[in-house]
């Protein structure tokens, strides 16, 4: 270990009561995405008092900081994502809007704060050829839709997720390459998980309107759109053994409105659900089955089905290059023993938008246990959810940025991305799509 990384692990650990307290407190305090307000205000706090150039808000809850090497050279982005879900037995949950951080989020943002202990105002910044910037980013969990929705149409956003409504706004457009943590499922140890790939998912949902009658009195003068939905239900389950295995493909509907009343014909019911695939191609052509699926039950029942698609996430995929230097790192922190090559995971993350359009990996850690997105989800190591993740992003971005900066620009040299910013804005706009299709005729 050289002497800077010997300097950053000296700092971090010196402000290890810091991280650790900031840690919590984001912890016992979850919020929903695009309402981080008191996380938002915690993260600028820091960001001022280390003297930071400070953007907020940004995507209404964002915060933006720039920390500038001496020389000129690439820009790393180091990220924290702020929200949590809706989860009201957990024992940290949100009184007031059953928020908990079930995800980790919280280990992130802390990671990337620990981070910027270690790098501002340090002997390091004399030594970087390009800059560090810190991004706490709002609502990557693709949820409460209607919300976000209104958000849309009041002109406060235009897409329904943090990271895609930072690219549109321009906040990335100063950035080379992007690095995030991600804590793993029941890893209590301190172990570091590198590369892989995610889904990427289309956002779906679906009304079907009927005709309500006495469910009891005259059901032959209804349209029964629960029936309908049951319907599409079970012609998209019966489409599952064409789904390709290498595809990773993942549909997933709920009902979210059933009815009103027990002894009432259903007339509005109401479908949700994402259709997930490892590549744009395979999602598209699982996104057709799915329409004609929604189409085939209102059709069954004489009713009338609107389709409401939104962007969700693209495929996520790693840089083999930054990989390789964050490897290197981990070792040295953990041992090459408790480093884990990741291959592919079924979920999503808003990451995948922007390796679309730059370098960049998601790097997981333990230090929890249960599962994420459940009630027994708990940070239970400190050191190895938030201090070691803090160390190694810090050192990573020494080894980028140092020596003219020549291993950053290698990885942005020899990463081919998928679209530049202008296709990318294009690709996602043209997933928002409305459809109805009307069989009361029938």
């Amino acid at each position: 270990m050289n002497q800077y990384k010997k300097y950053i692990n000296n700092r971090i650990d010196q402000y290890r009561k810091k991280i650790i307290d900031f840690g919590q407190d984001i912890y016992e305090n979850s919020e929903m995405g695009f309402a981080e307000y008191r996380t938002r205000d915690k993260v600028e706090d820091i960001f001022r008092k280390l003297k930071l150039k400070v953007e907020v808000p940004l995507a209404l809850t964002g915060v933006k900081a720039v920390f500038m090497g001496k020389y000129e050279g690439p820009t790393l982005a180091i990220l924290g994502e702020m929200d949590g879900l809706k989860c009201k037995d957990h024992p940290f949950s949100n009184p007031e809007t059953n928020s908990a951080h079930i995800c980790g989020h919280n280990a992130q943002l802390t990671a990337m704060i620990g981070a910027a202990y270690a790098l501002v105002n340090s002997k390091i910044q004399e030594e970087l050829h390009g800059n560090v910037v810190f991004m706490a980013t709002p609502a990557e969990e693709y949820v409460e839709i209607e919300k976000r929705q209104k958000l849309k149409k009041d002109n406060k956003i235009k897409y329904l997720a943090g990271k895609p409504e930072l690219i549109r706004i321009g906040a990335f457009d100063d950035v080379d390459i992007a690095l995030i943590t991600h804590v793993g499922s029941d890893i209590r140890h301190a172990r570091f998980g590198l590369g892989g790939s995610t889904n990427g998912f289309l956002a779906k949902r679906a009304y079907f309107v009927g005709k309500a009658a006495h469910a009891g009195g005259a059901p032959d003068k209804g349209r029964n759109a629960l029936q309908a939905a049951n319907i599409a239900i079970n012609a998209i389950n019966a489409w599952r053994e064409s789904f390709k295995d290498d595809h990773h493909i993942r549909v997933h509907p709920i009902l979210t409105k059933a009815g009103s009343h027990v002894n009432i014909v259903p007339d509005q019911v109401k479908l949700e659900t994402y259709v997930r695939g490892k590549t744009l191609d395979s999602i598209l052509e699982t996104n057709k089955k799915v329409n004609q699926s929604l189409k085939a039950g209102a059709m069954a029942m004489g009713c009338k089905v609107i389709i409401d698609d939104t962007p969700g996430f693209l495929p996520q995929k790693s840089s083999s290059e930054l990989v390789d230097v964050i490897y290197q790192n981990a070792e040295l922190i953990v041992g090459d023993n408790n480093i884990v090559d990741n291959s592919h995971f079924d979920g999503s993350s808003d990451m995948g938008d922007l390796t679309s359009i730059m370098p960049g990996t998601i790097i997981e850690v333990g230090g929890i246990k249960g599962s994420p997105h459940t009630k027994e989800f708990h940070i239970v190591d400190e050191q190895a959810a938030y201090i070691k993740p803090s160390k190694l992003l810090a050192m990573t971005a020494v080894d980028l940025l140092m020596n003219s900066s020549n291993r950053a620009q290698n990885i942005i040299d020899s990463y081919n991305p998928d679209l530049s910013k202008s296709e990318y804005m294009k690709l996602i706009d043209s997933f928002f799509n409305n459809d109805q299709y009307d069989y009361f005729s029938l």
